[in-house]
C-alpha cells in the first residue's frame, strides 16, 4: 500500500468516524436530567436543539405522577418538557386533540410511559413532536370521520333536573365557588364541564339534554371527591352519582364524529 493510499484510507476512515458522532449527538443525544425537571423556569434555560422521545424514568405509579408537563416560550418558540407521560397524552399533546377523541390501535404501546423534550427552534412544537412519534414510535395520525362508538348524555328524571338547573339571568356572571361542602356553577352551560364527564366516562360523549342555555347548578364536594381529583380523574362511580344528582343519565350511543385516527406509520 502506497503511502498516497494509506492517508486517503486514514481520511475516510476520519470522516466516517465524524459522520458516526454526529449521527449519535443527533438521534440519541445525551441530554443532562436536570433537563427533564418539570418547571416553566428550568425549561427556559435549557439548551435549544432537543427533541427527546424517551422511554420514562420515573419509577412512580401513583396516577398523580403522571403527565406531569411544562411549557415555556424562548424566543416566540414555544416548549415542553414532561415526565411519565402516557402514549395516549403524548398523541393527544402532538396534535392538539382532545384525548377523548382519539382512537389508539391494539399494538400502539399504551403500557409504557415517556419523558419528552423539546427545544428545537422553529417548526413548531405540534411539528417537531408528530416528527419524534413517528421516527422514534413509529406511530401517525390523521382525522377521519366514522360512525363510532360514544354516550349519550340525557335527562332521565324531569323532576330532578327541572330542580337541579335553574335559569341563569343574562345579569349574572360565570362564576365558581365552594360553600358548604359543595360546589355552585353559576350562570354556566352544561357544555362547558362535557370534558370532565369525558374524562370521567373514557370515551367521546354526546350532549342530548337539550339544556343548551345558562344555567346555576351545584354538586355535593367532599374529601373522596378531592381525593379522587389528586388522583387525576374522578372515578365513574363519582361521576355516575353527580349525574344521577342532576336527573341527568348515560347510555351507549353511536354517532359520526372526527376522530384522530392513530396508526402504525408506513
Amino acid at each position: 500500500m502506497t503511502k498516497t493510499q494509506t492517508i486517503v484510507l486514514t481520511s475516510a476512515g476520519v470522516v466516517l468516524v465524524a459522520a458516526a458522532i454526529a449521527v449519535k449527538m443527533i438521534f440519541f443525544p445525551s441530554v443532562s436530567e436536570k433537563y427533564f425537571m418539570v418547571s416553566s423556569n428550568q425549561l427556559k434555560r435549557v439548551p435549544s436543539g432537543y427533541v427527546v422521545i424517551r422511554p420514562t424514568r420515573s419509577v412512580s405509579q401513583n396516577a398523580a405522577n403522571r403527565n406531569r408537563i411544562a411549557y415555556a416560550s424562548v424566543n416566540q418558540d414555544m416548549r415542553i418538557v414532561g415526565v411519565n407521560v402516557t402514549f395516549h397524552t403524548l398523541i393527544a399533546l402532538a396534535y392538539n386533540q382532545d384525548p377523548a377523541l382519539i382512537t389508539i390501535p391494539w399494538n400502539a404501546p399504551t403500557n409504557k410511559n415517556y419523558d419528552i423534550l423539546v427545544t428545537a427552534r422553529g417548526g413548531g412544537l405540534s411539528q417537531h413532536l408528530q416528527s419524534a412519534i413517528r421516527s422514534k414510535l413509529g406511530f401517525t395520525a390523521d382525522m377521519e370521520t366514522n360512525e363510532v362508538p360514544v354516550v349519550a348524555l340525557k335527562i332521565e328524571n324531569p323532576s330532578v333536573e327541572t330542580q337541579a338547573f335553574k335559569p341563569s339571568p343574562d345579569s349574572e356572571k360565570t362564576d365558581t365557588n365552594m360553600k358548604d361542602g359543595r360546589l355552585y356553577f353559576t350562570h354556566t352551560r352544561l357544555s362547558t364541564i362535557m370534558d370532565g364527564i369525558e374524562q370521567i366516562v373514557k370515551s367521546p360523549v354526546v350532549d342530548q339534554t337539550g339544556l343548551t342555555d345558562y344555567y346555576d347548578f351545584s354538586l355535593v364536594w367532599n374529601n373522596q371527591m378531592q381525593q379522587e381529583l389528586r388522583n387525576g380523574s374522578f372515578s365513574k362511580d363519582t361521576g355516575e352519582k353527580i349525574l344521577e344528582s342532576w336527573g341527568l343519565g348515560m347510555e351507549p350511543d353511536t354517532a359520526p364524529m372526527a376522530m384522530l385516527v392513530v396508526k402504525k406509520a408506513n
